[in-house]
C-alpha cells in the first residue's frame, strides 16, 4: 500500500501541512482484454463465469447481476431489461451473442425467478459476488491495477467494459445509456480522462518515435 503523502501550503501567512489529494479515480483503473479473458476462464464455475461476463462484457453493476431475473432476459432481441437498478432507473442493455447463449444454457427451462440463486433459492449476497470475482482473479494470477485494492472486485469489471467501449471509438452518449448514468457529464468525467494504461501506451509510442 502506498504511504500517505503530505504537502506544505501557505494560508494567511502561515504554513500548514495537509494530505496530498489522490488525483486518481477508481474509474481510471481497468483490466486489459487479455486479463478479462483470463478472469472469465478462471471463474470457479460456469455460473460464475456468466456473472463475470455480464459485468465485464455488458457493464452491469454487481447489484444488477444479483437481482437479474429470467423474465428480464429478451432472448429473441438480445437485451436485458433491467428493473432493479441504481436510483430505480430502468434501462435495457444489449448482450453479446456468446454471452446470451451462455445465459440461455444457464437458465435452461426456467421461466421466472432469479437467474443466479443462492443455495437457499434466494438472491446471492453482494459479498458472495465479491468473493467469486476475487477468487477468479487469484486463480488467474491477476494483480489489481489499483494499488489500493487487495483483490479484483466487481466494479473494476464495469470500468473495464467502459474503457474498452471508449477505446473502440464508440459513442460516449450511447455508453451513458448502457451504463445507466443520469447524465453524460458523469460518463465523461469518469471515462473521459486517460487511464494509467493510456499514459503508458502513449509514453511507449513517444519512445518508439524517438528511437
Amino acid at each position: 500500500m502506498p504511504s500517505t503523502q503530505y504537502e506544505a501550503v501557505r494560508y494567511k501567512n502561515k504554513i500548514k501541512i495537509r494530505k496530498v489529494k489522490d488525483t486518481l479515480k477508481d474509474s481510471q483503473f481497468h483490466l486489459t482484454e487479455e486479463e478479462l479473458k483470463k478472469l472469465e476462464d478462471n471463474a470457479p464455475s460456469n455460473r460464475d463465469r456468466v456473472m463475470i461476463e455480464l459485468m465485464g462484457r455488458c457493464g452491469l453493476r454487481r447489484n444488477e447481476v444479483r437481482c437479474l431475473k429470467v423474465e428480464d432476459i429478451d432472448f429473441d432481441r438480445g437485451f436485458l431489461h433491467l428493473k432493479i437498478t441504481k436510483r430505480s432507473k430502468k434501462r435495457s442493455v444489449p448482450v453479446p451473442p456468446e454471452v446470451l447463449r451462455e445465459l440461455k444454457w444457464l437458465v435452461g427451462k426456467k421461466e421466472h425467478g432469479w437467474v443466479f440463486e443462492s443455495q437457499k433459492g434466494g438472491r446471492l449476497a453482494n459479498t458472495q459476488l465479491n468473493r467469486i470475482v476475487a477468487k477468479a482473479g487469484k486463480l488467474a494470477g491477476i494483480t489489481p491495477p489499483n494499488p489500493k485494492k487487495r483483490h479484483i472486485h466487481p466494479h473494476l469489471l464495469r470500468h473495464t467494459f467502459a474503457w474498452m467501449w471508449k477505446h473502440s471509438g464508440k459513442r460516449m452518449d450511447i455508453l451513458q445509456l448502457v451504463l445507466g448514468h443520469s447524465s453524460i457529464t458523469t460518463t465523461t468525467e469518469m471515462y473521459g480522462t486517460p487511464s494509467l494504461q493510456d499514459i503508458k501506451e502513449e509514453f511507449n509510442k513517444t519512445k518508439e518515435g524517438s528511437a
